[in-house]
């Protein structure tokens, strides 16, 4: 029943929860005010083509491939516009759920908007975070402010399929974790586990490493549970959590199994062990310089393609989320702070210098060795923020300590000081400047105000415009000081329409609605090409599964770049674009057909196009097989030429004995042994099949167990060939092929998804009625 009492409270949480939000958009409308300016006024839109190129080359074209499926209503996560064909849900942004649904023409606009509102949500939900901890409404909206301008949010949150979603989840996460801890809230910890089950697979392994620490620390210093009760909140937290992520199993498991199958995890370009050894070093002079600069903000060794630091301008290490916090967090070192502010600072301040020291911490957050500032350094920005205010509440409540105000001073003054003495030529002295006099002015105000007999109220409000102006002047550089695409996609690189007049001609050369696919020589704009201009290429930009970069590798691919997730033109090798169906080669004009025997059909605009006549279909029926080990002993040209009549195996012997039981069985169809194979969409392929004996049909699409195959209604098994393409066993006679595509773990996760959603409705209600037995007795 409802009480008066009770009534009235909820009222007041809510008039103050809003008033908290409305002041904090008033107060980051300010600096988003300089951004969109900036933007409309120079038809810009939020993608780029400097050291941030992947908006432009990668992410937006992956998001007009996600667009046409949603506008298809095809949900299957398979296209074959990424490369040679592959799964598209293991680098996936949530907020593409609403703007994909957007017209196509309309999705490179909704790119600012849309990076905006993620950043309005992450400070958002860190302001929640920090009331939840116990700080004031005022410092949770310094807080919020602060995260929501930090470097992390403004550089790195512009790759929006990876850090962006991990900079809104981590804020949203440390909410739903300590409401769950403090109100012993079922529903947060299941909204814990569904917040992170929607984001990247490899982000199940960062939150869970974060979440130990989180735990360690909390229970260890700041509240002081019997281990039976820690371990009770823990486990139940655990429970509720899992039940989270099986509500969102059907999009999580297909992204996991593909996440598991991936080179980075487990085969060639695998780095964990070389990041294990290479952990036990120390960093070097370089990565530690670029690292204690990074506590003023990556813009203080200059702005994009101005960036003097370790790594580029997105991947080099930042802790900045404000200076006020930074000048703050040795207030917690004081002899008049608690005994619980005190071993907090010193906890940090020796896991940061670890941190710093040794490149084992950042290559441990990330997982699965990748050796960049990423995530982790989110979590130290947020460690920054949370002491720093804990910091200034014990200054204006107790007086500032000015001997621990001048060390933070003289530390900022002397990052950038020194920096300018000393490097003047990297060092951006507009920004080393602003970053020294707002240092100054901040101290200025919390000297003044530790003179003052009490606290004045309008002391926080000022330091909040401060930081407004400060991340004016700060923070919005590093959206509106880049090399911007227009919203008509042209930039310095080139334009979105480029080519797209020679992709038309090519269309309507042939009819028949049979498949194939166009090389490029070069991209237009984008690495990923064929997802932007909706044809099927060759070359794909993408965190790829291990079927395809072991056709890559093992057929001689050339790389221009020794990563996996790029899988470039085979320009060199005429046979294996014969094998990957590719029937038309577009050349920058000028250059010359890249192999003898193409036959020149038209010059449009900067290309040159020809026809290849040497290309195999999509499906074709193998004349004979070749053992791995044999095609491995073979000079890579031998080996490329022999796909065209012969399929490459694992284990000759098995399928030779397979073809000897299928010869006994069938009988051979009459005529010449054809395959009439078509893609009749993203998830779907049909086709009929002559074999005069038992067969392997060779598809030229990675190998990917998420597609189911039937001969005549009955099911049969998928074989890899040439090393990551897909091949079928076929017997001799007449047959149709049938063949659908459900990502793995889609089916399980449907299952999995309906059970999470009876035990989040039986579950809480349960414990709710136990409670009252319980609050009864």
């Amino acid at each position: 029943m409802i009480t008066q009492e009770r009534l009235s409270q909820s009222i007041t949480r809510f008039v103050s929860m809003r008033s908290s939000t409305l002041w904090y958009l008033a107060a980051a409308a300010i600096p988003f005010a300089l951004v969109i300016a900036n933007y409309v006024a120079n038809g810009k839109a939020l993608a780029f083509a400097d050291i941030g190129a992947d908006t432009i080359f990668s992410f937006y074209p992956l998001q007009l491939g996600i667009s046409r499926a949603f506008h298809a209503l095809d949900f299957s996560a398979w296209s074959f516009h990424l490369g040679l064909g592959g799964f598209i849900g293991n680098l996936f942004d949530p907020l593409w759920l609403v703007t994909s649904w957007l017209p196509l023409d309309w999705q490179l606009g909704a790119r600012l908007p849309t990076f905006i509102i993620r950043d309005l949500l992450a400070g958002g939900f860190m302001l929640a975070y920090l009331k939840e901890v116990g700080f004031e409404r005022r410092y949770a909206l310094l807080g919020g402010l602060c995260y929501a301008f930090c470097d992390y949010g403004m550089i790195n949150a512009q790759w929006e399929v990876l850090h962006g979603t991990e900079f809104l989840q981590f804020s949203l996460y440390l909410f739903l974790l300590e409401r769950a801890l403090r109100k012993n809230s079922a529903g947060a910890a299941i909204a814990a586990g569904a917040v992170i089950g929607l984001g990247n697979a490899f982000g199940l392994y960062e939150f869970a490493f974060f979440t130990a620490l989180y735990l360690a620390v909390r229970y260890s210093i700041v509240t002081r549970f019997p281990l039976r009760e820690m371990i009770r909140q823990a486990a139940t937290f655990l429970g509720y959590f899992l039940i989270g992520l099986m509500l969102v199993a059907p999009l999580l498991l297909p992204a996991l199994f593909h996440f598991l199958d991936s080179p980075r995890v487990g085969g060639t370009h695998s780095l964990f062990v070389n990041t294990f050894l290479g952990s036990l070093r120390f960093n070097d002079r370089m990565e530690l310089s670029s690292e204690i600069s990074g506590f003023l903000g990556k813009n203080l060794i200059g702005v994009g393609d101005a960036y003097h630091g370790w790594a580029n301008y997105l991947e080099g290490p930042s802790f900045y989320i404000g200076l006020l916090p930074l000048l703050c967090v040795t207030q917690l070192a004081v002899r008049e702070a608690s005994k619980i502010a005190q071993r907090l600072f010193w906890v940090a301040l020796i896991g940061i210098g670890a941190y710093l020291l040794f490149p084992f911490f950042r290559y441990a957050t990330f997982g699965f060795g990748h050796i960049t500032f990423r995530h982790s350094t989110l979590w130290i920005s947020a460690i920054i923020l949370v002491l720093g205010l804990l910091g200034l509440r014990r200054a204006l409540r107790d007086g500032v300590d000015p001997f621990a105000l001048f060390v933070a001073w003289i530390g900022i003054v002397g990052i950038a000081g020194i920096g300018l003495y000393m490097a003047p030529s990297a060092f951006n002295a507009a920004y080393a400047h602003h970053a020294i006099v707002l240092a100054s002015v901040y101290a200025a105000i919390l000297i003044t105000q530790s003179r003052l007999s009490r606290v004045r109220p309008f002391v926080v409000p000022v330091l909040v415009l401060l930081c407004v102006a400060e991340f004016c002047l700060q923070s919005t550089p590093s959206l509106t000081a880049r090399n911007n695409v227009a919203l008509d996609g042209s930039s310095s690189r080139g334009s979105y329409a480029d080519g797209l007049d020679a992709l038309a001609f090519i269309r309507a050369q042939d009819t028949d609605g049979g498949f194939y696919r166009v090389m490029k020589t070069s991209p237009s704009i984008y690495l990923n090409d064929p997802m932007a201009q909706d044809y099927h290429g060759t070359t794909s930009y993408y965190f790829h599964d291990l079927s395809i970069t072991r056709f890559v590798d093992r057929m001689g691919i050339p790389r221009s770049y020794p990563f996996p997730n790029y899988v470039d033109p085979a320009i060199c090798c005429q046979p294996v674009a014969n094998l990957e169906a590719v029937r038309y080669v577009m050349v920058a004009a000028g250059n010359g057909a890249p192999w003898p025997g193409l036959t020149p059909i038209t010059n449009m605009g900067k290309w040159a196009v020809y026809r290849n006549p040497d290309a195999l279909p999509f499906g074709f029926l193998a004349d004979s097989i070749l053992d791995e080990a044999e095609a491995d002993a073979m000079p890579v040209a031998q080996r490329q030429a022999a796909t065209r009549h012969q399929a490459i195996i694992a284990d000759r012997s098995a399928i030779e004995a397979q073809f000897d039981r299928l010869n006994q069985r069938h009988t051979p169809a009459s005529g010449p042994a054809q395959a009439t194979i078509r893609v009749s969409g993203s998830h779907s392929i049909e086709g009929t099949i002559n074999a005069d004996q038992a067969r392997i049909l060779v598809l030229s699409m990675p190998l990917d167990r998420g597609w189911r195959a039937q001969l005549d209604g009955d099911t049969v098994d998928l074989l890899r060939v040439d090393y990551g393409l897909t091949g079928i066993v076929v017997p001799p006679g007449k047959h149709r092929l049938t063949m659908n595509y459900s990502p793995q773990g889609r089916r399980i996760g449907y299952m999995l998804s309906g059970l999470g959603l009876l035990l989040a409705i039986v579950l809480p209600r349960r414990r709710r009625k136990a409670r009252r037995v319980v609050a009864a007795n």
